[in-house]
């Protein structure tokens, strides 16, 4: 994964992935439900990304290109399809869950939550966990350890291994961060921090230790600290309509809103390969005939 970088010093800017094929080449812009990492409300800046995402659609090589927008720059996303056109894009729906946590205390939002939230909150506390950012060797490496396991038990496919360290060492808006106790790993969450925005885009724990509720006091920490410097949106992730998750971030009370998925495919190579494929089909279909 790697990332542009726009504004001011230590902006988030836009993570991206790209996958060649044949000298083609497929971008991903962001983590589902992150948009960018701006740290003011600048529309000069925003339409440097736009520019951008535009440049990259401009490079002959470029076959598509998915780009995840987030739910409070709409503005963007029709930006983003006047520049793109409309009839070469392709929008997707879905939804992330956002704690709005803009001018209030930790205090007034923990009261918001449900009574079970609170109580695990103030159990979990009480248990003495450890939180502490994981930066050394021995902490990525449980991490990775206790990851892997997780994944294990839930029959899903695992995220690269080395994305984690790559984003935890080398982006200054990513913080991976743990509850320990002792030196056991109880639970782990990965935050994309800006100004505006912190978002839990990945979160793990280790279910023989859940009567400490380590992922509720990871985000207790997150929340107060969010509070603290504030931030106005706590965004807590989609949940694929998956109901105990999405029940999770309800106790919180984190609501949903919609985020979309724009996905531009080069019309010049979609062309080219439907007359390819016109010719192939029509090559076939003659020696059938015996012609």
């Amino acid at each position: 994964m790697q990332w542009e970088k726009f504004g001011a010093q230590g902006d988030l800017g836009i993570l991206f992935t790209k996958s060649r094929k044949l000298g083609l080449v497929n971008y991903r812009l962001s983590p589902l439900g992150l948009y960018w990492g701006n740290r003011e409300n600048n529309l000069d800046l925003q339409n440097e990304v736009v520019a951008t995402v535009s440049s990259i659609c401009g490079r002959w090589n470029t076959l598509n290109l998915i780009w995840n927008i987030r739910y409070n720059t709409q503005d963007t996303l029709q930006t983003t399809l006047i520049r793109l056109g409309d009839k070469n894009c392709q929008v997707r729906t879905s939804a992330t869950h956002v704690l709005i946590i803009a001018g209030q205390s930790y205090a007034q939002v923990l009261a918001r939550a449900k009574s079970v939230t609170r109580q695990q909150v103030r159990y979990g506390l009480g248990a003495e966990l450890e939180v502490r950012k994981l930066e050394t060797k021995q902490d990525l490496d449980k991490h990775e350890a206790l990851y892997l396991n997780w994944v294990k038990s839930k029959d899903i496919h695992p995220k690269p291994l080395p994305l984690f360290r790559k984003l935890s060492n080398e982006c200054s808006g990513a913080s991976l961060v743990g509850a320990f106790k002792g030196e056991r790993l109880l639970a782990a969450i990965l935050l994309f921090k800006d100004a505006n925005e912190w978002f839990y885009w990945h979160g793990v724990r280790d279910s023989a230790h859940d009567r400490y509720f380590a992922t509720d006091v990871l985000l207790s920490h997150a929340i107060r600290e969010a509070c603290e410097e504030g931030v106005f949106y706590f965004n807590m992730g989609g949940s694929n309509n998956i109901r105990s998750l999405e029940f999770f971030k309800e106790r919180w009370g984190a609501q949903k809103q919609p985020i979309w998925s724009l996905r531009w495919d080069n019309p010049y190579w979609n062309r080219l390969f439907m007359t390819l494929q016109r010719i192939t089909e029509s090559s076939i279909i003659n020696v059938r005939r015996g012609r």
